[in-house]
């Protein structure tokens, strides 16, 4: 039970690391920041706050779909599970 137990005492925390690659994160990390700082330099201040909502938005958005994704993989692997150890008529 080592998994549940570092599931429930936040020990493991799956969304929090990146999928991929630490390397390639601070690559796309990079990429990010070089075109967003010139595009916020460039801003008015209300279109600054007009764009801060918007991420705040599409944050909340992505934010929903991933906890769903994640939802609907630990259920199927849940049930590939069950599917696996219920099935008794294929040989061991």
């Amino acid at each position: 039970m080592k998994t549940l137990e570092d599931l429930f005492f936040g020990n493991n925390i799956p969304f929090q690391l990146p999928a991929i690659d630490r390397e390639t994160y601070r690559c796309l990390i990079e990429q990010y920041e070089k075109v967003d700082k010139p595009f916020r330099e460039s801003m008015t201040e209300e279109q600054e706050k007009l764009y801060e909502e918007s991420m705040n938005a599409y944050q909340d958005l992505v934010s929903s779909n991933l906890c769903d994704a994640f939802i609907r993989g630990f259920r199927m692997g849940a049930r590939v599970m069950l599917e696996v150890l219920g099935d008794e008529r294929s040989p061991a």
